[in-house]
């Protein structure tokens, strides 16, 4: 039936895509989440591909980007389909934008849509974060940091914000330090559940003496879920200087990670030291470690 909606079957964001001789698609740089150095800020380039089937020549498709909190309409493209086409074939179309014509004002997530008739087939969602966090701007303004001396550097208490977006497995905890928003990226299959509203995070030199790490593996969560609420204790290198954050990485292979890439404030990393010992400790009770 003409009025039937298509049946969405896949949807991917990337930097760029190119065409083969054979007429297939290359891939290049898949996004879920950008970066941004400061706002306001244009995405240079930006294609997305998706693959649809039970659609009609009469249907055209609309791929629009929606603002994820107000649900705004910030910029739609039609993207026809091809006139001879078998409502049961799979039809893979992709659009490709060279600047995205969007002028993003701040941190937050823009949801992409493909429509018929107003109704959602595919969508994904892009996280643009301030790569400093230090944005005004942020999604959700950040409590000032609260610490302790506990070891040998500060512990850090970090609110729970939730997820970056529906599309990206990961959960997201900040706080202010000093004028720095310090933020932590932790993929759900490490976190307990229920999900802490609170951690403590305490970031310190890596001792000279051997350290023992968490070195917990999504194989392992899955054998035995009860290992989550196990402190993450990682090792993270030095990436790249920021005005007030460095920016580190955790060891191994990224499917592995117990963290993201943190960006981390200049304060608490020792005048920039090349590793990092990073521990990251449950408020498992339904108060925070320090709640009053």
């Amino acid at each position: 039936m003409s009025d039937s909606l298509p049946v969405g079957l896949a949807m991917i964001i990337c930097d760029s895509m190119h065409r083969e001789a054979d007429g297939k698609r290359s891939l290049v740089g898949l996004l879920n989440q950008v970066d941004v150095d400061s706002f306001p800020f244009m995405l240079p380039r930006l294609s997305i591909y998706f693959a649809v089937t039970e659609v009609h020549a009469a249907q055209d498709l609309t791929i629009v980007f929606v603002d994820g909190s107000s649900e705004e309409v910030l910029f739609h493209v039609l993207c026809p389909v091809p006139e001879a086409v078998s409502g049961l074939a799979v039809v893979e179309l992709d659009l490709s934008l060279e600047p995205v014509p969007i002028e993003f004002q701040g941190p937050g997530i823009c949801v992409i849509r493909v429509l018929v008739k107003d109704q959602i087939v595919l969508q994904r969602s892009l996280q643009l974060d301030s790569a400093e966090g230090n944005s005004p701007t942020a999604l959700t303004a950040p409590e000032p940091a609260r610490t302790t001396s506990e070891g040998s550097g500060p512990a850090v208490e970090m609110v729970f914000l939730g997820a970056i977006g529906d599309t990206v497995n990961k959960l997201r905890w900040q706080t202010m330090f000093g004028e720095t928003v310090f933020r932590l990226y932790i993929p759900k299959w490490r976190v307990p559940e229920p999900w802490p509203q609170h951690i403590t995070v305490t970031v310190e030199k890596v001792p000279s003496v051997a350290v023992q790490l968490s070195e917990v593996t999504p194989e392992m969560v899955q054998s035995d879920p009860a290992v989550r609420p196990a402190a993450i204790r990682v090792i993270v290198d030095r990436v790249a200087r920021h005005t007030r954050t460095i920016r580190y990485r955790p060891r191994g292979e990224p499917t592995g990670w117990e963290l993201g890439e943190p960006y981390i404030p200049f304060e608490l990393t020792g005048d920039g030291a090349d590793q990092l010992l990073i521990t990251v400790d449950w408020a498992l009770g339904s108060r925070g470690r320090f709640q009053d």
